[in-house]
């Protein structure tokens, strides 16, 4: 079993203020989903990297839809 994950650290938005987190959120839970059920995690990377900026991202991912 594997516990595959994509997620975003840098800049984001964190009850209303942007942070810059050194790991994604979904990165810690799909860790301690991991650590629960016992399995490895495995990271999905994009072929090329969001920008760090947030609303570079933000606006990057609007033109990806």
């Amino acid at each position: 079993m594997v516990v595959i994950y994509f997620s975003r650290k840098d800049e984001n938005l964190i009850c209303g203020k942007i942070e810059d987190l050194s790991v994604g959120n979904t990165q810690i839970l799909a860790e301690k989903i991991g650590e629960y059920v016992q399995a490895e995690t495995l990271e999905i990377c994009p072929v090329k990297q969001y920008p760090k900026n947030y609303h570079e991202m933000i606006a990057q991912a609007e033109k990806e839809k």
